[in-house]
């Protein structure tokens, strides 16, 4: 389907002879994958160190470092349609040449350069000259070979690539520390030695290395050519976020490893990286060979889409690891698949404008570093990654569109390529399989979905009228919960609740979680289940706190402080003593909020934490506690107010009965309590000062323990 024919390369019977002995590819095809092996060693044993120059031995700060280390990405994303163009006009040799010749010479002028202005031109013309040779290397690959054998050699230039990778950097990181920047020299050494033999070989084959430079070629035509061809257009800008993606493993990525103290796991991923490339290349080729183009990239992609989300699933090292597992098999099926799809849509006589204008999508490269480095500092790690997944779901968009162009123009229809997907995926017998099975398959969720509203409908419990607290421990089972939710009166029959929870987990993705909940009289079954699926936090309410001091500790676990003020000043809950609490307090419930360690909803409101306070003052109530106030003629008023004053004067329990005695002796003989240290609000109403005035003050000063309680109703003897 996307196999087009060149015209077949005529051979002497001397040159089919050596073709035989040096394998079915072009003596130059070899030549170049492994120059592009030992050019890459030497370009990585020193371009990866010029950071570290910058920075330790020329001072420059962080934002010029990343503007001269950007400029050879940008000036290679416009440089490359200009080499491609020339090229196809003047012929691969002269180019390559040309281009290799300076990209030398800019190797020995970074061994000479001291100012960062030097660094900022040299960088751009590395840049440059790289975009000019390798667009112009891989259309003269293309020249040489068959359209059959493109897409193996891609992919062995692809692995040499990743040599260069792994082997570059061991090299240079012993250099530089060695000889430092001479790295510089040694590296156009190898790159002088290379252009000798570039030259030796293009003039030993100089009729095979002068294509593209038959007839005259205007820039013009170029120009409208790239322009009308919808195709590569959408290929480049799907290149152009696919780099910009690509670019946050070498930008963000090691910056968000030291923010989580895991710096050490970025070296290990990125041999992972170039260790899969090279031991898997081969194997993912030949399974490239069969597909289609697009099938390759949507595969491809969907691998990024995982890769990422795995760094978005959590922190373990384990997590890294596989996604960068996932990213590697992603760009093992894109990056050469790319090359071979911008071989398909070139025409003969521009092929080089073509892999020139595919030099555009390098622009990425560019802008990945500044956008991931922005979006890091804005919506932090996890975020940066989920765009990523976003980010690349409009990739596959790009891939997809920009060959249905492709395969319009070549006389296929949307129908064809999806089928071709489809069977290169074995889709289309699951597809049968899933169509024949639609009947039976909606009637099971028929089925499903009646028996789970029956169920749920036999489930619901009445109206309750007040809180209950449910207690899940880590080891406890549905069954188990289920007999404690019905012993609370929540359901009806614990013998359904494991099939209700299982069904409610499976459609609404949820799952309960141990806890102590507190659960609301007016709560459903539903809200029940999605109260138990959400976790729970626990806070310590200190003995003495006021109502202003509890608001501003729950403040810290995403309670609102104005809601949880005027919780405390309500009347609607279901305790007798609420409707016996005046009201001209500053907050009404001042007093009653029992202190202690409580373990609340992630979702409780405010009005609900007050309830479960209440309560458990409540449960202090009993038949004695009454029964000793009304024997001391003491109204429940009166004897919080009178332990909320022991709770302040007297930290020590064990005098806590005496100060009770002695208060109420003054009670007594109408005496002033002259109490003079009292919290805010209290400390600035003129009415609460019992320095001044004889009696109890109008109401509690803060929420008094279980030991001031207890204090104010068992004084000590006379």
């Amino acid at each position: 389907m996307e196999q087009t024919l060149n015209t077949p390369v005529r051979l002497s019977r001397k040159e089919k002879y050596r073709r035989k002995t040096n394998g079915t590819y072009h003596p130059i095809v070899w030549f170049l994958i492994v120059g592009t092996a030992v050019t890459r060693v030497a370009s990585f044993m020193s371009l990866p160190f010029l950071a570290i120059h910058l920075s330790d031995d020329l001072r420059l700060n962080s934002f010029t470092i990343g503007i001269i280390l950007g400029m050879s990405g940008l000036t290679g994303a416009i440089g490359g349609f200009i080499g491609g163009y020339l090229s196809d006009r003047w012929g691969r040799r002269p180019i390559m040449l040309i281009a290799f010749a300076a990209w030398t010479g800019v190797f020995f002028g970074f061994w000479f350069a001291d100012k960062p202005f030097h660094f900022l031109i040299l960088n751009g013309l590395n840049g440059l000259c790289r975009a000019f040779f390798e667009p112009t290397s891989q259309a003269l690959m293309a020249d040489v070979s068959r359209p059959e054998q493109r897409l193996r050699i891609f992919n062995l230039r692809y692995v040499a690539i990743n040599v260069g990778m792994v082997v570059g950097p061991v090299i240079g990181s012993y250099l530089y520390y060695l000889v430092s920047t001479q790295v510089f020299l040694y590296t156009g050494v190898v790159y002088a030695i290379y252009l000798f033999f570039l030259f030796r070989i293009s003039s030993r084959y100089r009729r095979d290395t002068t294509k593209g430079g038959g007839e005259r070629i205007r820039f013009s035509e170029c120009l409208g050519v790239i322009r009308r061809d919808q195709a590569l257009g959408c290929f480049v800008l799907a290149g152009i976020l696919f780099f910009t993606v690509y670019a946050q493993i070498d930008s963000s990525l090691p910056i968000f490893l030291a923010q989580l103290e895991k710096g050490q796991l970025y070296p290990v991923l990125l041999a992972i990286n170039a260790g899969i490339v090279v031991l898997f290349q081969y194997f993912v080729s030949r399974w490239t060979e069969k597909k289609s183009i697009l099938t390759s990239l949507l595969v491809g992609s969907c691998f990024v889409i995982l890769g990422f989300f795995s760094f978005a699933a959590g922190e373990e090292a384990s997590t890294f690891i596989t996604g960068i597992v996932f990213i590697t098999f992603g760009e093992i099926l894109i990056f050469p698949v790319s090359s071979l799809f911008i071989d398909r849509l070139a025409d003969d006589r521009l092929r080089g404008t073509y892999y020139g204008a595919n030099q555009f999508s390098q622009m990425g490269l560019f802008l990945g570093p500044l956008v991931g480095g922005w979006l890091l500092e804005v919506v932090g790690g996890r975020n940066l990654w989920w765009l990523m997944v976003l980010i690349t779901l409009y990739i596959i968009w790009f891939y997809a569109l920009g060959y249905r162009k492709y395969a319009r123009k070549k006389g296929y229809n949307l129908v064809d390529v999806i089928r071709r997907v489809l069977v290169d995926l074995r889709m289309v017998s699951l597809l049968k399989s899933a169509a024949k099975s639609v009947p039976l398959l909606t009637l099971i969720v028929l089925s499903v979905l009646l028996s789970y509203r029956l169920i749920e409908d036999r489930l619901e419990a009445p109206p309750r009228t007040q809180t209950v607290q449910i207690q899940i421990t880590p080891e406890a089972n549905l069954f188990e919960i289920g007999k404690q939710l019905e012993s609370k009166q929540l359901i009806h029959n614990y013998i359904l609740f494991p099939i209700y929870s299982t069904s409610y987990s499976l459609f609404k993705q949820v799952y309960i979680q141990p806890g102590v909940y507190q659960i609301p009289r007016e709560m459903g079954l539903e809200e029940i289940m999605y109260t138990l699926s959400r976790g729970t936090y626990q806070v310590v309410i200190p003995e003495g706190a006021t109502v202003s001091d509890i608001a501003t500790i729950l403040s810290y676990y995403g309670v609102q402080r104005e809601e949880f003020l005027r919780a405390a000043n309500g009347k609607d809950y279901p305790f007798d003593f609420v409707q016996q609490i005046p009201d001209d307090r500053p907050y009404r419930l001042e007093g009653y909020l029992q202190p202690g360690k409580y373990e609340f909803r992630v979702d409780a409101t405010a009005k609900e934490i007050v309830e479960t306070m209440l309560y458990r003052f409540d449960q202090m109530l009993d038949e004695e506690t009454r029964g000793k106030l009304k024997k001391g003629n003491l109204s429940i008023d009166q004897w919080v107010i009178v332990s909320s004053l022991i709770e302040q004067i007297e930290p020590h329990p064990s005098n806590r009965p005496y100060v009770a005695r002695l208060m109420y002796d003054r009670l007594n003989r109408g005496q002033k309590l002259g109490i003079w240290s009292l919290p805010q609000p209290y400390s600035r109403i003129k009415r609460y000062y019992t320095s001044l005035y004889p009696g109890l003050p109008p109401g509690p000063i803060n929420n008094p323990g279980k030991d001031a309680l207890k204090s104010a109703i068992n004084p000590a003897d006379k």
